[in-house]
This record gives structure tokens, sequence and C-alpha cells, in this order.
């Protein structure tokens, strides 16, 4: 089992069925250049640190559910939450917990790549889970 299904797996195996909705949420908020969008959306709000470790080869520092929700627009998170099929706090909680995760599958470098290669990266993701 590699990092991909380690990583990402355990958390598809620990949110249940609307799991794979939550995960295919943030890989679109990271899709087609929003990775940028995301990051910033983060730094924006005192976060920086923290998306620096993601995207960095380094340990990934948690997030939370309040996080998510300082970052995030309200329209986002309700987006997910009802194509998951859940409350918008789970979606958070969710988020939280796979953005990280995400972010490191598609930046294994340490540094933003490209769009395009997000969109690889993010293509391979999707292969290796099923999602």
């Amino acid at each position: 089992m590699g990092l991909i299904e380690g990583a990402l797996g355990a958390l598809l195996g620990r949110g249940g069925g609307p799991a794979k909705t939550i995960l295919r949420g943030v890989m679109g908020m990271v899709a087609g250049g929003g990775l940028s969008k995301v990051l910033s959306a983060f730094k924006d709000k005192g976060m920086g640190a923290q998306a620096d470790s993601w995207v960095s080869t380094g340990d990934n520092e948690p997030l939370t559910a309040d996080q998510v929700r300082q970052a995030l627009s309200p329209e986002q998170l309700q987006q997910i939450a009802d194509r998951a099929g859940i409350s918008v706090d789970e979606a958070a909680d969710q988020v939280a917990a796979a953005l990280p995760e995400v972010v490191n599958q598609v930046t294994p470098d340490g540094q933003v790549p490209a769009d395009a290669d997000v969109d690889a990266q993010l293509k391979q993701v999707e292969a290796d889970l099923q999602v």
C-alpha cells in the first residue's frame, strides 16, 4: 500500500459513505488552478505556516473544522455538505482531515507545481482510490 492509499484511504475508511464525496469536493477545490487559491485563503486568515506545511516535504500541521470555516466561504462548505448529504459542521470536520492530505499528495516535491501537474496528480489519486 502506497502513501496515497494509506493516508487518504484511512480518511475514506473513517468517514463512511460521504467521505468519497468530501474527498471529491476537496479535490475539486484544488483542481484547475484552485490549489493556489486555497493556499492563499488559509494564508490570508493567518494560517500560512499550516498551509506551507502541507506543501513541504515534512509533516503536515493539522487543521480544525473551525479553521476550515474561517478560510472557506460558507457557500463552498454548504455545497460540499449538500453533495455529501451531511451537515456543514460534519463537512468542515471532514474537509479539515482531507485537505492537508490532498495538498500533500499534489505537492510531492515540496513546491506548488503547475496547474496541469496538480491536475495530473489528482487524476492519479482518483485512480488509486477509485474516487
